[in-house]
This record gives C-alpha cells, structure tokens and sequence, in this order.
C-alpha cells in the first residue's frame, strides 16, 4: 500500500473517477435518492400536504446525496464546508424543485404523486453540472490549501 506523504490532502493522490465514471455514478445514486426520498414522499402525501411531505423527503434525500456526490460520485473532499456550500446550493435547487411540483399539480392537474417523476427529468442535467462544478471548487480548495498554495488569485 502506497503511503501518503505528511501534510499531503489524500483526495489530491487519489485517482480521481473519469468523467463516465461520474456519470454513472451520478445515475446510480440518484436513481437510490430517487426511490429512498419518493418512498419517503409517498408515505407521507397520504397525511400531509404535499409541500410538507416534499420537504421532509427532501431533506433525508440532501443528507444522502450530499455525502454520496461528494465522496463517491466525485471524489471530493467529505468536509463539515463541503456539506455546507451543498446546503446553500440545495435550498436554491429545492426551492426551484418545489415551485415546479406545485406548478405541474396545480397548473396541469397532474396527481401529487406522480408529480414528482415529471420534475425529475427537468433538474437533474442542470443538478449534475452544478453538483460537479461545486465538487470540483470543493477539491482544488482543499488540495491548496494543504499544499500551502492559498486562495486562486482572479
């Protein structure tokens, strides 16, 4: 086993996954968010209002994907700031999720609970693009600031 060298950020002598690796593995985890949250979802739907129970699959669902994005899809850092700037980024791509669910019931009239199937396909290119920009930022971030390199001058 290769030892890594003190002061060196680990996740900048991993080998980071291919771009088709990132894709894949962006699929596979969430299409697992996807059923976990839905699961969730629809439990809830039947007690709730939709906004409630989209809020709180939401929410179970950010947890997993954060640390599954951050980790596995991209090999980026698993860090209390990484968690944070997904956070941020989530709370604008729920908000954008949940203006559009409402829009597709109320406007279209289609049933709550298939809503949430019509409004993945719509977010999920512009989730990955920015999933992978936010992770990317994330590890150069960490890779200088092991190395000592400090903050890109703009």
């Amino acid at each position: 086993m290769t030892e890594i060298p003190p002061n060196t950020d680990r996740y900048a002598t991993a080998r980071m996954p291919t771009r088709r690796q990132q894709v894949a593995r962006f699929l596979m985890t969430g299409a697992s968010n996807t059923i976990l949250t839905f699961a969730i979802y629809e439990g809830l739907v039947f007690f709730v209002s939709i906004n409630v129970a989209y809020t709180v699959s939401f929410l179970f669902g950010l947890l997993f994907v954060s640390t599954l994005n951050t980790s596995y899809v991209f090999g980026g850092p698993a860090r209390f700031s990484a968690y944070a700037i997904y956070g941020i980024y989530y709370i604008g791509y729920f908000s954008v999720n949940l203006v559009l669910l409402n829009q597709v019931v109320l406007r279209l009239g289609v049933s709550p609970h298939a809503a949430p199937l019509l409004v993945l396909p719509v977010v999920l290119p512009i989730h990955f693009v920015v999933s992978r920009l936010l992770t990317r930022a994330l590890s150069d971030r960490a890779r200088r600031a092991n190395t000592g390199q400090g903050p890109r001058s703009v």
